[in-house]
Parts: structure tokens; C-alpha cells; sequence
């Protein structure tokens, strides 16, 4: 019996409704419905299948996403820890990331499991920052990095070094540094360049700058 993860969506699933069907579809499979702990022991139903967070990807075959872009954002990063792939199904609006529509969940899970896929591979950002008192920290990112002026009311300098070359200095509201799958969110809003997703490349997009 296959392990199948899902992370549902609280606030566009409230009542785990679809949450359920896809339940349902995995059973009629064969498969074994994995859920987040604190999913589980919400809803009666669900409870035999809750796991740790951690377990969850690291034992499932696949990952199916209920909600929207955010939702695979927000499962990116223990999915690329554990290397295991995700399965967007779209219950938000544009979806960029999640292209399977609700009505094609059974017939994309089936194929799935029979291996009729194509795993599509993303680049991911590792940003670490390096604080005054000598600490740094590591951080991983699937979109994008924002460097922005916080409160203040005026623009920022942020001199830019690609590979340790000198590239330029922006006089401007912030800075973008953003992936491929990053390209069309607030680097498109931005005046950004839209790449093709699977490229392994990185864009450096100013926010509002001063000068041209």
C-alpha cells in the first residue's frame, strides 16, 4: 500500500470537503492518506491518518496540494528537503503552480500512481544573512528575495555583486532577486522579466527605482 501525503487548505476548504474526496479517491486506490497531525485531530474523520509533519514527506510517495500558489509555496520547502515530489490541485484562482483543476484530481492521481507523469523541477534560492552581532542564518526560498526598505520613508542604496564582481548600486524601494517559478509573482508586478520556468537562472529586479 502506497503512502500518499495531502495538505489540504483550512481557509478554502473549511469543512474538508474536498479534502474528504480526495480521501476517498486515494482509498479506491489502495493508497494510504497521510495528513499533518493537527489536521487529523480536528476532524474525526481523518484522525487515523495524521502523522508528524517531517514523516509525512519523508514517507510519502507524492504530496497532493489542495489550495493555491501559496499553498505549494508554503510546501516547497520540506518538499525539496525531503525530495519528494507535489501534486498542485487548484482550489484558488490563477494557479499557476497548482494546474490540476479539482474536476481532473481522480484522473491525475491515477496517473500518477501509474507512473503517466512528468516530474518538473524547480530551482530554489538559498539566501543567508549576516547580522552585525556575527550570527548568520540560512533560509530557503522557491519565488523570490525581497531586500526593501522596511519603515523608512526613503529610498535605499543596495550595491549589487554577482560572483563577487561589482555589478551596480540601485537607488530604489528594494530589490528582487527572483527563480524562474518566482518570475511571474511581484517580479512580473515590478517591471520584471518573465523566464521559462524550468530555466536554472536567477533575475535582480529594483523596486521603483530612482533613476532608469
Amino acid at each position: 500500500m502506497k503512502t500518499i501525503g495531502v495538505i489540504p487548505n483550512l481557509y478554502k476548504d473549511p469543512e474538508l470537503k474536498v479534502t474528504k474526496g480526495i480521501v476517498e479517491i486515494l482509498k479506491k486506490y489502495e493508497c494510504l492518506p497521510a495528513f499533518p497531525e493537527f489536521v487529523a485531530k480536528k476532524n474525526s474523520d481523518l484522525r487515523e491518518y495524521g502523522v508528524s509533519y517531517e514523516d509525512l514527506y519523508k514517507d510519502s510517495e507524492f504530496v497532493v496540494v489542495l489550495g493555491g500558489d501559496g499553498t505549494i509555496l508554503e510546501a516547497s520547502h520540506a518538499s525539496a528537503k525531503n525530495d519528494t515530489p507535489l501534486l498542485g490541485i487548484n482550489l484558488g484562482t490563477l494557479g499557476f503552480l497548482t494546474d490540476v483543476e479539482i474536476s481532473e484530481a481522480e484522473t491525475a492521481i491515477a496517473k500518477a500512481l501509474e507512473g503517466d507523469y512528468k516530474l518538473e523541477s524547480r530551482m530554489m534560492l538559498d539566501v543567508t544573512i549576516f547580522y552585525e552581532t556575527g550570527e548568520n542564518k540560512t533560509y530557503s526560498a522557491l519565488n523570490d528575495v525581497c531586500v526593501a526598505r522596511g519603515g523608512l520613508a526613503k529610498v535605499v542604496n543596495l550595491e549589487v555583486h554577482v560572483n563577487n564582481d561589482y555589478l551596480d548600486t540601485y537607488r530604489a524601494d528594494g530589490l528582487l532577486v527572483t527563480s524562474s517559478t518566482g518570475s511571474t509573482a511581484y517580479n512580473l508586478s515590478a517591471g520584471g522579466p518573465i523566464l521559462k520556468a524550468d530555466a536554472k537562472i536567477m533575475a535582480v529586479t529594483p523596486i521603483c527605482p530612482h533613476t532608469l
